[in-house]
């Protein structure tokens, strides 16, 4: 699944995802995937240098956590997302 891979990579290479990311979501300039990004990173508990940055740059409409699911399940206005899968599949897992 989507989400979960991403999630995965977070985890398994914190220093270099964090020291990069907000470059590349600045270049890629999308809404949607900066919000599910900085979620992951909150949930996973890695510090991005450039969070600020990045929340104040959400765009207003609400996307769907994993955008291969349906558009179902709660809202969070923190991220301005909807969470349409279960947070334990979001949780680190063996390799």
């Amino acid at each position: 699944m989507f989400i979960q891979s991403k999630s995965r990579q977070i985890i398994t290479k914190p220093t270099t995802v964090a020291s990069s990311v907000g470059e590349y979501l600045e270049r890629l300039d999308n809404g949607a995937a900066t919000k599910r990004i900085v979620y992951l990173a909150d949930q996973l508990g890695t510090d991005l240098p450039t969070r600020e940055e990045l929340v104040a740059s959400f765009t207003s409409g609400y996307s769907p956590l994993d955008p291969t699911r349906p558009e179902t399940g709660s809202t969070d206005s923190t991220y301005r997302l909807r969470i349409n899968v279960e947070p334990a599949t979001l949780e680190p897992t063996e390799s």
